[in-house]
Parts: structure tokens; C-alpha cells; sequence
């Protein structure tokens, strides 16, 4: 069993806060069963250094059923969420959010799915360098930057403008790209981690917070150190924040960071030091701290699994025996499943079937488990099985295939992109390598015709997901399926029916279904929506859509993502016009607007060569902070070590009805939102 990689929707939150508040279809208000509709709700000592992990403690907790959380009015966000008019959870007021809308899930874990690496061969911009210093020799690449590009000419750069900057939204978005940088692997490399620290204290709460999270991104062992001293509320982390207590969230935001910094570091170190922290806070942990839970369980399962002198063992037994405890924490339960999966690779053989037939165990018809461990076992199994005809994977989908069908709302929802996911990965066991995908397909293909209508979108997706998996191994998916989601595309009304089988099919590459998504592009007018149907159109693959996306950009330079993700149709595309075009726009922008849909596209597709219009624009002190800032968070992306979105270990496969608020949030102030 193989795990498919681990996915950015920094104002995914505010589009669906909007959208809950003008369809009846999202505005929901309670967990099935209890309203009317699934998955809603209102919106110790210092470590010495990152080598030596030691024992910890065993792991106390008294059981409570689980309460519902409402999200109480509260002030805008500072920084990143423009004012989007009724419903933004950055302006106040009481905002109400499906956790289960297909949107959610698939802004979080889209990035598995869309491939811009070859999208910027297309467009002749990956790894295109600009020079270096006088006389300098290009070095290794990391990500879409060389080590010296990133280090000895855009570090030095953010620095400066965080020195210079007074504005919350601006500096914070410069701590996230430095942290994005990564450490300078160079022996005479600076270490900025002393200057991402120096911003834990910072006045503004909200820059504290994104200083704790740039810590994280940077991954450096001196790095992990400060965070540790966080996660532990020690001596030092109380002094680095200047505060009596380091609180909570910020505790919770720091086991993020641990997370963070083992993933992306590479260093076995640092990822051994994590462990050892983390299973501190998992020992100490209870219902009265349930962010702190769920960060610390989350946290563990974004380590490496297979990181040397690392005992994945020892760790999936560990968070089984919580999983199998009705005493532990229920956030620590909720979550045990997502973690578990992610950590299984690095686990052996017997232990990984264990988990297998533990997770199976609570999904069984008259099994007494809470729904969000449910929920959270099905998306788990999505990364657990494959479609080969071992008698376990043959359970595990004849199990997912029950809860599609008959299931509960979220259950069903969930199964639906666990099969996709399931059904399209080859197995190594026994029989066929792709047994499954037939079956799989063809009852997707039933449950689009008969399914209800907030259901029949997920599947609809899922359909596209898995046709895109085959697509992958050098199959195609039934016929019967892919005729059933392009009758769905051509008959679909609602507008979120429409973008959901649009991506469904651009996923498949089912060219019939061209007209009918160009169509639906051009007649939808609610943004959100139309955003997905212009990805669609660029993952449809059709070279006559550039006109339509170019037209669509041309309108909208004050509509910052809909005009990002038109250009991001465009790359796509292979449009070779599109570099140059929005390094032009970005250069001639006069409102924040402008800048924030130049700056975000540049960042899904730019390179080296855009860092000088970027930099010009980062130090242009007439442009708006937000517009500013949006030039900042483009420049991570460029610059960031490891050439991926920093979220997608965290985000993806998370089962987000159950999501602390540090996670995600009605307002905007989860790590998920907020970035």
C-alpha cells in the first residue's frame, strides 16, 4: 500500500462565508442530525539541542461527548482578507461555513491534482536564472531558485523591507517568504532564523503568530529550538515572547511549526527533536486544550516516516493505542485516523494491515464510534488502500462502497473521493494491480444519477479524480462513468453542480466536454464558481480556451482571483505570452487590487526572472500595504526550498468538520486561512 502525495485557498474561507450566505445550499447549521445539514458550524523544560529524543510520559484524559463550537462576532482580520461585503468572516458578525462543501475539501487538496511544473516548461520560465553576483558560478537549484539567487539576492531584500515596514500585513507576509527560504545550506550561509525569532514579541498579535509559523517554514535545528520553547511554554519561550505565559494558540501554532520544520528540513535531527516534543504535549494533553490536541496529532503525522533512527513504529502504535482508548481526548481521537495514515508509510507491514483492519473495525454498521472519528477513518483509508485484489483491500472498498452508498451525509461525501483516490492507485499484492477501478467507477457512476443534490458534486469530482489517476497509470476510465459525468455536465443548473463537473471532467481530459464548460463559464457570474471553471478550462487541456481566459483576465484586474486564476488557466495552457504580460500589468498597477492579482498569478507560475518587477514592486512604498503584501507572499512562493505549497502536509486528508479553530476558522484566523 503506497500513500499519494500530500495541498493554497488563502481566501477559500471568505468565498465560502460569502457563499453561505447567499445560497441556502451552504448556509448550514449543525452536524446531521441535529439541523439542516451535515458538517456547518457558526462561525515543561527547555530542549538542548534537536538530536536526542527521550522517553515520554503515558497519556491521561477524561472522556467528554463532544460540543458544538460557535464562532462569536469578532474584529477583521489584520491583513490578508479584503473586505468581500456580507458574509466575509474578516468584517464581523456572525459567519456560518459547510465544513463539508466540496469547495473546502478541494481548494485544500487540489494542488495533488494540478501540476505546474510542467506548466512552466511550457512556458520556457522553470528555473530560468537571472545572474549572480559579479564573478559567481549558479549553484544547485531548490525549488524554482538557486541557493545563491535565493540567499544573496532575495533574503537580503525581504530583510531589508522587513526592517523597514511598519505595516502588519506587509511584515508578516515577508517573515512567511524568509521562512519559506529556508536555512542557507552555504558554510558561510547567514542564519536568519535570529531575525524571524526577533518577531515572536512583535505588538501585533497576528504578526507574533505568522513569526511562529515562519520559524516552522524555515526548519533550521536553531529554528525547531525556538519552537520547542513555544510548544513547551518554558522560561525562554515566555521571554521570546515577552509574556508571563506563552497561550494556547500559540502553543498549538508552534506544534504546526515542529510539524513544518521536520517536513520540509530534510534534516534527520530536527525531525527526531519534533517527535520528542510533541509526544510531550500528546502525554499532557485533554478536552480542556483541544486546539493544543489536535496541533500535537496533526503535527506527528507531517513527520517523515521513513527519517533515519526513527521509530514510525513505535509512533503509529502509539497513536493506535489512543485511537482504541474511549478515555483519551476526543481531539486527539478525531484526528488519530488522519495522522496514522500519513505516518504508515514508514511502518511495517503487519502494523500497517493492523491499522487497516482497526479503521474498518469503526466503520462497521453497528460499530459505536463518534462521527468525526468515522469521518475521519474514511479519508484515511483514501490514503491507506489500493485497487489490487488483496482480501484487505477488497474489504476496504466493499467498505467505502457501503458507506457511499448508505452512509451518513459526510460519510458518503468523504467515500466518494476516498474511492477515487483508492480505486486509481495500483497495488503490488495480490491479482490485478487496478482490480478495483472498474467496480469503483461504474457504482460512482450510479450514485451521480440517483444520489441527492448536495451529494452528487462530490462524486461528480471524485469521477475526475479518479479518471485523472488512471490517466496517470495509462488507463482510461470506463466508459459508462466518464458518459455519466459529461450528461451531469451538460444538464447541471446550479452554478457549484456546474463547476464541480467541470473540473470532474478537465480532470478526465474528456475534450466532448469542452463546449459545455466553456459554456457554464460564460453564463456563471458568482466569482468562486467561475474561479473553478476557468481552472477547469486550463486543465481541460484545449489550446482554443486562451482566448476566453485571456478576455477573462483583460476584465477583471480588479478582481484579484478571478483574474489569478484565469492566468493560472492560461499557464495551464502553455500560453507563452503570459509571463511577460503580467510583469507588465504588475509594473503599470495603481491599486491593491491590480497588484494582488499580478503578484498571486506570478507566484503560481514566475520564476527567477520575475524576481526584479516582484522586488520593485515589494519596495515601492506608494503601492497599498495589502498590494505589498501580496507581492511578499508571491516571492515565497518563488523562493520557497522545497518548490511545493508549505500547507500540503498539513491540509490535505484533514477532516475539516472536525478542524480546530487554530486550523481553520469562520473568521479567517486558522493557519489554513490566514495564509
Amino acid at each position: 500500500m503506497t500513500l499519494r502525495p500530500l495541498q493554497d485557498a488563502p481566501l477559500l474561507l471568505a468565498s465560502l462565508a460569502f457563499l453561505a450566505a447567499s445560497s441556502p445550499a451552504l448556509a448550514q447549521c449543525s452536524r446531521p442530525g441535529a439541523g439542516s445539514g451535515p458538517g456547518a458550524r457558526a462561525a515543561g523544560p527547555g530542549p538542548s539541542a534537536p538530536a536526542t529524543p527521550g522517553p515520554a510520559a503515558g497519556l491521561p484524559g477524561v472522556h467528554s461527548p463532544p460540543t458544538p463550537r460557535t464562532t462569536p462576532a469578532g474584529p477583521p482580520v489584520p491583513g490578508l482578507v479584503p473586505d468581500l461585503g456580507p458574509g466575509n468572516p474578516a468584517t464581523g458578525g456572525e459567519v456560518e461555513v459547510d465544513w463539508t462543501a466540496w469547495e473546502l475539501w478541494w481548494g485544500h487538496n487540489r494542488h495533488a491534482w494540478i501540476d505546474l511544473d510542467e506548466a512552466r516548461g511550457a512556458l520556457g520560465a522553470l528555473r530560468t536564472e537571472t545572474p549572480g553576483p559579479a564573478g559567481s558560478t549558479p549553484g544547485p537549484t531548490r525549488g524554482r531558485l538557486s541557493v545563491e539567487t535565493a540567499h544573496d539576492t532575495l533574503a537580503p531584500a525581504l530583510a531589508a523591507t522587513l526592517a523597514a515596514s511598519d505595516d502588519p500585513r506587509v511584515v508578516g507576509e515577508v517573515l512567511l517568504a524568509l521562512g519559506r527560504l529556508g536555512p542557507d545550506p552555504r558554510p558561510t550561509g547567514v542564519d536568519r532564523s535570529p531575525l524571524l525569532a526577533g518577531r515572536l514579541a512583535d505588538g501585533d498579535r497576528h504578526v507574533s503568530e505568522l513569526a511562529v509559523l515562519a520559524l516552522g517554514l524555515h526548519g533550521s535545528p536553531q529554528a525547531a529550538l525556538h519552537l520547542a520553547d513555544l510548544v513547551a511554554d518554558s522560561p525562554a519561550g515566555r521571554a521570546a515572547l515577552a509574556s508571563s505565559r506563552v497561550d494556547e494558540r500559540r502553543r498549538a501554532f508552534a506544534c504546526y511549526g515542529l510539524g513544518l520544520a521536520a517536513r520540509r528540513s530534510r534534516n534527520p535531527e530536527v525531525t527526531r527533536f519534533a517527535a520528542h516534543h510533541l509526544l510531550r504535549v500528546l502525554a499532557e494533553a485533554d478536552d480542556r486544550h483541544d486546539d493544543l490536541a489536535a496541533a500535537s496529532v496533526l503535527a506527528l503525522g507531517m513527520l517523515p516516516p521513513e527519517t533515519p533512527g526513527l521509530d514510525a513504529d513505535a509512533l503509529v502504535e502509539r497513536l493506535l493505542g489512543i485511537l482504541r482508548d474511549a478515555r483519551a481526548p476526543e481531539m486527539l481521537r478525531f484526528h488519530a485516523p488522519t495522522a496514522l495514515a500519513r505516518l504508515a508509510a514508514g511502518a511495517s507491514d503487519p502494523l500497517r494491515e493492523e491499522l487497516v483492519d482497526e479503521l474498518l473495525a469503526r466503520l462497521a454498521p453497528r460499530a459505536r464510534v463518534e462521527d468525526e472519528v468515522r469521518e475521519s477513518a474514511v479519508l484515511a483509508l483514501g490514503l491507506l488502500g489500493d485497487a489490487d485484489e488483496d482480501e484487505r483491500d477488497e474489504r476496504l472498498r466493499d467498505t467505502l462502497l457501503r458507506l457511499l452508498r448508505r452512509g451518513e451525509p459526510v460519510e458518503r461525501r468523504y467515500a466518494a473521493v476516498a474511492l477515487a483516490q483508492v480505486a486509481s492507485r495500483p497495488g503490488v499484492g495480490a491479482g490485478r494491480a487496478l482490480a478495483g477501478a472498474r467496480p469503483v467507477a461504474v457504482e460512482l457512476a450510479r450514485e451521480l444519477a440517483r444520489g441527492r443534490s448536495r451529494h452528487r458534486p462530490w462524486v461528480g469530482l471524485s469521477l475526475g479524480l479518479l479518471g485523472h489517476g488512471l490517466r496517470g497509470e495509462g488507463r482510461l476510465l470506463e466508459r459508462v462513468a466518464a458518459d455519466a459525468l459529461l450528461d451531469a455536465a451538460t444538464g447541471a443548473r446550479a452554478p457549484q453542480q456546474a463547476a464541480a463537473y467541470g473540473l470532474g471532467t478537465s480532470l478526465l481530459r474528456d475534450r466532448r466536454a469542452t463546449p459545455t464548460v466553456s459554456h457554464r463559464f460564460a453564463h456563471t457570474h458568482e466569482e468562486f464558481h467561475r474561479q473553478n471553471l476557468a481552472l477547469a478550462l486550463g486543465l481541460m487541456g484545449d489550446g482554443e480556451s486562451r482566448g476566453e481566459l485571456a478576455a477573462e483576465m483583460a476584465e477583471t484586474a480588479f478582481h484579484p482571483e478571478r483574474y489569478e486564476h484565469a492566468a493560472l488557466g492560461r499557464a495551464l495552457l502553455g500560453d507563452g505570452e503570459l509571463v511577460e504580460e503580467l510583469v507588465t500589468s504588475l509594473m503599470g498597477a495603481g491599486s491593491w487590487a491590480e497588484t494582488t492579482g499580478c503578484a498571486r498569478a506570478l507566484g503560481w507560475v514566475g520564476d527567477a526572472a520575475c524576481l526584479a518587477p516582484l522586488l520593485s514592486a515589494l519596495s515601492d512604498t506608494t503601492r497599498t500595504g495589502f498590494g505589498r503584501a501580496s507581492v511578499a507572499r508571491a516571492l515565497g512562493w518563488i523562493g520557497d526550498a522545497t518548490g511545493r505549497p508549505w500547507e500540503d502536509p498539513l491540509a490535505a486528508g484533514v477532516n475539516y468538520v472536525a478542524a480546530p479553530p487554530t486550523l481553520t476558522d469562520p473568521r479567517g484566523t486558522g493557519v489554513l486561512d490566514m495564509l
